[in-house]
């Protein structure tokens, strides 16, 4: 058995052919091929997959024309919510026609009798009688099982596995559980990874990596787990034989000792210093470079080291933020990712991430229509990736060229940095601007006119959405994909905001606020009258940094600051990251975040504008902090009840041209603000906007810091305790630091339906005056509503104005927080 590249040239020494999901068509040669094969006793195995668009099934369609055959493939996709593996387009089935003999002896255990061994994973029905008596006798007779279990969400492979293990009369039984490492996982924390080995079984004898005696060198990078005195001493061994030790240290955040909140990878590979008595340590820190960011580069090497010497030999390109560089396009994988070769003596190649845009997904990665500014059509979407790169090759490449296609003789471009964002991104591609000679193909350096931005021409013309992260042209960019928004051009065609429909829109019976603190303030404990929202009565308050903090009864989890418009939350209400869809183990969509966060907006402030997100301090990707790439959901329930959710990141600039925006949402500044941005945003709430604070714990100490400055700079006395809520009773998935709570003073205006309380339905001017009603404790009595009737029988307020009065009175619902 072998793959092939040249199928008509080894058809000859084949049986069989399997031929799966061809991405190109087959030449006429290899059809031709083909035909003779099977007409010479040849077999064809044919497999197609769903590709959503069907790239794959019509050349396999051509092949079974090409044949003869009587079958072909349909465009399609199969799906099977109960009989599948771990999706439910990878389904199983037993549902076998038993008319073609080699399904003969599949399903009656006959062939049992060929297996040394029968390894059962996951089985999503029940073991029939026959077939546990079949598994039975081949235990007896000396075959070996093996019993594989998977945490099951829908399916019963537990309790399926478990059956066949009474049968077997074996001692264990498996725990219908999920087990979860976020430390030791391969890329989520469903997915841990082990060395926990017990040796007492020799199976595990070699498993692993090479040993010691093969190896040159050995690569230790941030060992979570202390090394044993065992494999401290194997490697003292190895190098005082002469290995090579590379040690790796990353920063642990929690620092040493802190099991909660970091990792000891510093003092384990400190102690492999203190064993090896090597001259150097670790220090328990983080680098940065002055401005929050910890993915640095350097060239700040110590040439008396010789393996320096020939460093600026190297092929490689030494990138300033500040130079340009002129190159090629030789590659376009979508519209907003190509290759491209540098001019420089080694001819430098290196992948290049568009910033500031993200196009629609193509091939088999589905696109999310929460991400996209009012657009509801999947296919649209589908659509629009596809066109995006269709524009990408036509003006990168020559005609005829196609996505993937390497050495490719492209146009001539120049690429910029972002005075914001580092060179490159999370995952090593180079993140810039790309310029183009719009009239030269090959424009020279020295000559052409760069005049066109591609990464702008893309959002202008309806290609791209804007990337809400930190870059520093965000404000922008965002404008200009505003116009095209407005201008329906585009992937834009499709947006409609009427259409998006409203969800979650319920009363909020519960919330969850993750890694949170309780809220205090300047002077000492919140007053409790100030706390609309509060831990449950089950819930601790832990120490976070080591420090005091101030204790509660029942701890505040938002506190309100009326008279400045400013209020504080102590968690991410409205992370994505707690949503199913994005691979959080529990539906969250019934609990009231949403609703809470914007009455809160709207019950403080003055204005019925947008809601806006601020991006601009170095919060995108960072723990603790969001910008409206981590806040989709949210953006489109905003829709969905006729709002606008957006990202500004120029505060001094963008704030005070915004049309009147009801909130702005701060999530810990990686960046303090400076004198300047904390005077736009004082503006920006003395003309009515409200200022909601959103703190976690997951935040560095130095950005929760930040965020109680901006707090004290808007002259409120809020700030974010020195603590951790904790809830082992009421909370998510298990987890004690994503408490759950319901406990509310309902007489603050938050937890009805968005626009169903009492005061949602009016106008900012309406709500003055009924603040204006009421009395210190922010409720209205009855000779404040005899003065609402002499006013609106004077003519001074309408009718709704007073029906509000005396509806607030009747149920004495507050109207203002004390």
């Amino acid at each position: 058995m072998g793959a092939t590249d040249d199928l008509a040239a080894d058809l000859d020494d084949a049986d069989l052919v399997m031929i799966t999901t061809p991405g190109e068509a087959f030449s006429a040669a290899e059809r031709d091929a083909l035909e003779a094969f099977v007409a010479d006793g040849g077999a064809v195995f044919i497999h197609d997959e769903a590709d959503y668009d069907g790239h794959a099934t019509e050349p396999l369609n051509d092949l079974a024309a090409a044949l003869d055959l009587d079958f072909r493939f349909n465009s399609d996709q199969v799906v099977d919510e109960e009989h599948s593996d771990w999706a439910p387009f990878v389904l199983r089935t037993t549902n076998v026609n038993g008319a073609f003999e080699f399904f003969d002896g599949s399903s009656d255990g006959a062939t049992i009798d060929a297996a040394d061994a029968v390894v059962v994973p996951s089985p999503g029905e029940e073991y029939s009688e026959p077939e546990l008596d079949a598994l039975s006798a081949h235990v007896a007779g000396g075959g070996a099982v093996f019993l594989l279990d998977e945490s099951e969400f829908t399916n019963e492979e537990t309790a399926t596995l478990n059956a066949i293990a009474a049968e077997l009369d074996v001692a264990f039984r498996f725990n219908a559980d999920q087990v979860e490492d976020e430390t030791h996982n391969d890329g989520a924390a469903f997915v841990p990874t082990t060395a926990n080995f017990n040796d007492g079984f020799d199976v595990f004898d070699g498993v692993g990596a090479p040993g010691l005696d093969e190896a040159d060198g050995l690569v230790v990078s941030s060992p979570s787990t202390a090394f044993s005195q065992s494999e401290l001493d194997e490697l003292g061994a190895f190098v005082a034989d002469g290995g090579a030790l590379f040690l790796f240290d990353e920063s642990d955040f929690g620092g040493q000792g802190n099991s909660e909140t970091g990792f000891d990878e510093t003092a384990n590979l400190n102690a492999i210093a203190d064993a090896l008595e090597l001259d150097f340590r670790f220090n328990s820190d983080q680098v940065n470079d002055g401005d929050g960011e910890f993915d640095i580069t350097t060239t700040n090497v110590n040439t008396a080291f010789d393996y320096f010497a020939d460093r600026d030999e190297s092929i490689g390109i030494e990138f300033d933020p500040d130079e340009e560089y002129y190159g090629r396009v030789v590659r376009v994988f979508d519209g907003d990712t190509v290759e491209v070769e540098f001019d420089s003596e080694y001819e430098y190649r290196d992948v290049v991430r568009h910033l500031g845009f993200d196009t629609a997904e193509t091939g088999d990665v589905s696109n999310e229509i929460h991400e996209w500014f009012g657009v509801e059509d999947i296919a649209h979407l589908n659509e629009w990736g596809e066109n995006a790169t269709a524009f990408a090759l036509d003006v990168m490449t020559p005609d005829g060229t196609d996505t993937g296609d390497t050495d490719v003789e492209g146009r001539r471009i120049k690429l910029t940095f972002d005075d914001v964002e580092p060179i490159r991104g999370n995952y090593g591609r180079l993140l810039g601007y790309m310029h183009y000679d719009p009239d030269d193909f090959d424009a020279d350096p020295g000559t052409g006119e760069y005049s066109v931005e591609y990464n702008r021409q893309m959002v202008a013309e309806g290609y791209a959405r804007v990337y809400s992260s930190g870059f520093g042209r965000h404000d922008e960019f965002a404008a200009v994909e505003e116009t095209a928004l407005a201008d329906g051009r585009g992937v834009w065609s499709a947006a409609d905001f009427d259409a998006v429909p409203e969800h979650r829109n319920d009363p909020v019976e519960e919330v969850y606020v993750p890694r949170a603190s309780s809220i205090t303030t300047d002077s000492g404990p919140l007053a409790a009258d100030r706390v609309p929202v509060a831990a449950g009565p089950d819930a601790d308050q832990e120490p976070l940094s080591g420090g005091s903090f101030d204790a509660y009864d029942d701890a505040p989890l938002i506190g309100v600051d009326h008279d400045n418009r400013v209020a504080m939350v102590g968690g991410l209400l409205f992370n994505e990251a707690y949503e199913e869809l994005e691979g959080f183990p529990v539906d969250t969509g019934g609990y009231g975040n949403f609703p809470l966060v914007t009455n809160l907006a709207r019950y403080l402030s003055h204005n019925d504008g947008d809601f806006l997100v601020e991006g601009g301090h170095a919060q995108f990707d960072v723990s603790g902090s969001l910008s409206l790439e981590r806040m989709q959901y949210f953006l489109r329930f905003v829709e969905g009840i006729g709002g606008r959710l957006r990202q500004f990141n120029d505060v001094a600039t963008t704030l005070p041209e915004a049309d009147e925006p009801t909130a702005a949402f701060l999530t810990a500044p990686g960046r303090a603000y400076t004198g300047t941005e904390l005077d736009a945003l004082r503006e920006y709430r003395d003309d009515g906007g409200a200022v909601i604070l959103v703190g976690s714990t997951a935040a560095s100490a130095d950005h929760r810091e930040n965020l109680d400055a901006v707090a004290a700079g808007l002259g409120s006395d809020l700030r974010l305790n020195d603590d951790r809520i904790v809830d082992a009773a009421d909370n998510l998935a298990g987890e004690a630091t994503l408490p759950v709570t319901s406990t509310f003073d309902r007489s603050y205006p938050l937890f009805s339906p968005v626009g169903d309380d009492a005061l949602g339905h009016l106008d900012p001017q309406q709500r003055t005056y009924l603040e204006h009603l009421a009395n210190d404790e922010g409720i209205i009595i009855r000779p404040a509503v005899d003065g609402a009737i002499e006013d609106w029988s004077a003519g001074r307020i309408d009718r709704e104005t007073l029906d509000a009065a005396v509806q607030a009175w009747e149920q004495e619902r507050r109207v203002i927080a004390p």
